[in-house]
This record gives structure tokens, C-alpha cells and sequence, in this order.
């Protein structure tokens, strides 16, 4: 079933919140089918499992790092809009195709990919987006646009020890405009 979320500043939606047609466990927020997310507030993780809209306002946080094995802030299965001028904490990961913005207010952080599309996918950053392989270029028609930083870290605590890249490209195309940095 597909449903729409709008959570307001100083609203806070946590795990197995009764939201959408089914609670689960892991996420904040969680549909069977597509929804709608409109965040100002904070939520602990959004998983839709049909495609759909995620609005993330400047002052919200959608954070995916709590709990056990919790590495997706946003995890949709199907084709999304993913806006974010506030934080997700852990991986913007789309299976489907869609188009990710992280606005200059916006940061992306996570201990593994910062931003990953399963099909073609375009992202815009003029944020921060940093995790152990910033952004992942997976398929040939994938499009990176970037005037923000885009980070890879040198490890992540002590599990997984090693350089970092900014951007793992299978394919794709990447733009890096002159106020873009890929660190």
C-alpha cells in the first residue's frame, strides 16, 4: 500500500513506529509500497519498498545508524526523489533509478557508501557526502554533478581499515564543477 508521511520540526518518528499499512522493525518509517515522505523533524530511517518521495527540510535528520547492522538512512526499492538539504546518517542507497539532490545544507554521512543507485541515477551535490566510498557509479548511465565535497574515509573505526574513495565509477559520468571538491 502506498501512504504519506509529513513530520513536522520538533516531531520524532523511531523504530517499529506504526506508520504507513505496516511497522517495521528496523525503520522509522516503512511502506510496502510507495510513499511520500515530507521530514522537518527526525525519523530513524526511511525504507520504501516501491519507489516514491523523500523531502528531507534544512534542520531535519533521518538517521539510519542506530541499532544493530543499520547502514541505510534512505533505502528505496523502485524509483525515487530524494531531496535533502538537512542529514541523513548512513547510506542513500535507491535500487531502482531516481534522482538524488543534497543541497549546500545537506550532508550525507555514512560508515559505507555514501550515495548508491542499483539503475541509472543522477546526483546532484552541492552539500556534503562523505562515507567509506563516497558515491558509487554503478551503471553506465549514472550521473554525478557535484559543486559540493564528496569524501572518502581512510577507515571506519576498526572494521574496516584502508583508503577510502570519493567516487567508485563502474560507469557513469562525473561532473566536477570548480566549486566541487572529491576528497
Amino acid at each position: 500500500a502506498s501512504g504519506t508521511v509529513i513530520n513536522a520540526a520538533g516531531g520524532a518518528i523511531g523504530p517499529a513506529a506504526v506508520v504507513g499499512i505496516h511497522a517495521h522493525a528496523a525503520s522509522g518509517v516503512y511502506f510496502k509500497g510507495s510513499g511520500v515522505v515530507s521530514n522537518a523533524g527526525t525519523i530513524d530511517g526511511v525504507d520504501l519498498n516501491g519507489g516514491g518521495t523523500i523531502t528531507n527540510a534544512q534542520g531535519g535528520s533521518i538517521d539510519g545508524s542506530t541499532g544493530f547492522f543499520r547502514f541505510s538512512g534512505v533505502e528505496v526499492a523502485g524509483d525515487a526523489t530524494v531531496a535533502n538539504a538537512g542529514v541523513i546518517q548512513g547510506l542513500a542507497m535507491l535500487s531502482g533509478s531516481g534522482v538524488v539532490t543534497n543541497q549546500a545544507s545537506g550532508s550525507i554521512v555514512s560508515y559505507s557508501n555514501g550515495v548508491s543507485f542499483g539503475a541509472p541515477g543522477t546526483l546532484a551535490n552541492y552539500g556534503l557526502i562523505s562515507g567509506m566510498t563516497g558515491v558509487v557509479l554503478e551503471v553506465a548511465r549514472d550521473t554525478l554533478i557535484n559543486a559540493g565535497t564528496i569524501m572518502g574515509s581512510q577507515s571506519v573505526g576498526n572494521y574496516l581499515p584502508g583508503p577510502g574513495l570519493a567516487v567508485a565509477a563502474v560507469g557513469g559520468y562525473l561532473y566536477n564543477q570548480s566549486a566541487g571538491s572529491l576528497i
